[in-house]
């Protein structure tokens, strides 16, 4: 079916925000204070047209322009889009289109070469020597994932002991009473809270998970993929508990990576993610989409980033729908702006290990 009067030409005029915003973001990169790029970056191509005409085209969208009432859904959706620019939260309206993330990697590439920033070599040696880096990056380019990679047992086993003796936390209650994974039963905390999560504050304290993040194999996938010298965040290490709760009472939990969704955390992105216990579809598997970080309808990158089973499996297909189970020390690398969730765990408990790299 036709798009709506001038629908093509909304489309790019938002694309073209999504650039021209790109140009003006502050940069960082190791062992430097951030910098912002020259103002004149911003008026790089004439072929983005003058802003006022740029801004005039975006408020047409959000006010409906001269759609059909079929479409209005779809341009309410942009109206919170504009309210989340208005707050300043750039990476949730940007992140989410491919050419924003191009554009990025490009700009992050130039100023690596304008500042002579390269990747440090330290000569640690690889938790992962018989992996192809090339075909890691090419089957992350065509799938959002890469599978195949694997910790060694004694790096599991070390991880392992370090979360069963640390203290943890509940991802929706920060603050409250810290606990410890054996006091855990079906989802409640000694003092009888509920709790579907345990998070760790500080796993960079433990000898293996550093190792994991800083290696080297690892680093060079990332890079490669996302075509400069990458950050990265604190690593994410936590259990999701087995319980008996609803969907509903996770969600209310804080829960909400039970649902399809895509991240928009960023403007260009990568996970890495470990099993550290055995894991399958009862126990916190990993479920995604292959192929869907680069081929979202615009109803999916003007919509909410979260979006309902039935919409996923009509636009990719069920056939497309991939379900991560595996040994302990499973890992995969993942670009998480493709549809995925976590599997609710009934059964047993799921340890992992998530680092991001940008």
């Amino acid at each position: 079916m036709a798009m709506c009067r001038s629908g093509w030409e909304r489309w790019f005029t938002v694309q073209a925000i999504g650039l021209r915003l790109v140009f003006s973001v502050r940069l960082y990169h190791p062992g430097r204070n951030s910098v912002g790029l020259p103002d004149f970056l911003v008026t790089i191509s004439p072929l983005w047209g003058e802003r006022t005409k740029l801004t005039e085209g975006v408020i047409r969208i959000a006010e409906g322009g001269d759609c059909t009432h079929k479409n209005q859904d779809r341009l309410m959706n942009v109206k919170s889009i504009l309210s989340r620019l208005r707050s300043g939260d750039v990476q949730y309206v940007f992140g989410r289109f491919r050419v924003v993330r191009i554009a990025y990697s490009h700009i992050r590439r130039l100023w690596e070469t304008v500042f002579r920033v390269s990747a440090e070599i330290s000569g640690r040696k690889t938790l992962f020597p018989d992996i192809d880096v090339g075909q890691a990056v090419e089957t992350i380019r065509e799938d959002a994932v890469f599978l195949g990679i694997c910790l060694p047992a004694t790096v599991v086993r070390e991880v392992d002991t370090f979360c069963r003796c640390t203290p943890l936390f509940a991802r929706h209650d920060p603050d409250g009473p810290t606990f410890f994974h054996h006091d855990v039963i079906r989802g409640h905390a000694p003092d009888g809270r509920p709790t579907p999560t345990g998070s760790i504050r500080d796993a960079m304290s433990c000898g293996a998970v550093r190792a994991i993040v800083e290696d080297p194999v690892l680093r060079a996938i990332a890079r490669n993929y996302l075509g400069y010298e990458p950050d990265t965040d604190a690593p994410i290490l936590y259990w999701s508990l087995a319980s008996d709760f609803t969907d509903e009472e996770r969600r209310r939990l804080e829960q909400h990576a039970i649902d399809f969704h895509y991240d928009v955390g960023g403007l260009n992105f990568v996970y890495a993610s470990f099993y550290i216990l055995d894991t399958d579809r009862y126990s916190g598997a990993h479920v995604m989409m292959r192929r869907s970080h680069d081929r979202k309808s615009l109803r999916m990158l003007f919509g909410p980033a979260v979006a309902s089973e039935a919409l996923v499996y009509q636009r990719f297909g069920r056939e497309n729908e991939l379900v991560i189970e595996g040994p302990a020390g499973t890992g995969f690398i993942q670009d998480a702006a493709c549809y995925h969730r976590a599997s609710p765990p009934i059964h047993a408990d799921r340890l992992m290990l998530q680092i991001r790299f940008h």
